[in-house]
């Protein structure tokens, strides 16, 4: 899908989404977030159903209890990132950087890893269902 698709809403900046989040907005479901370094953000609770994130870093980055369901994520970095209680059900991670993350209790039903790092990940308690792993 291109990023004219009209499922994707609209494009959103690491300025707008910071901004947003700050006054309580946790929705984010079908943005495009592409080219942007989060690292180190806290982002808690936050809600990308049905986005497209690429090229985005979120290195060391608080992403506890976020939802990635139905989610296109490409060339991401998430190394050293909290995703403890992560929804990553039905979503596609592509080239996706997970080494030393945390996955406690998260969710990886449906889960597609394409040629992805996960090396020294945390996966305690997770939810690991028909998931799909391709080197």
């Amino acid at each position: 899908m291109s990023d004219e698709d009209p499922r994707w809403i609209k494009r959103i900046t690491k300025e707008e989404l910071l901004s947003k989040y700050a006054k309580g907005i946790r929705n984010f479901e079908d943005v495009i977030l592409r080219n942007e370094d989060l690292s180190v953000v806290n982002l808690e609770n936050v809600d990308f159903i049905g986005s497209k994130i690429a090229e985005v870093k979120f290195t060391g980055a608080n992403l506890k209890n976020a939802n990635f369901s139905s989610t296109l994520i490409t060339n991401v970095d998430f190394s050293g990132s909290d995703l403890s209680f992560a929804n990553f059900k039905n979503a596609n991670l592509i080239k996706v950087n997970l080494s030393g993350a945390n996955l406690k209790n998260a969710i990886l039903d449906g889960t597609y890893l394409w040629y992805s790092n996960y090396n020294v990940v945390d996966l305690s308690n997770a939810l690991i269902h028909n998931i799909f792993v391709t080197d």
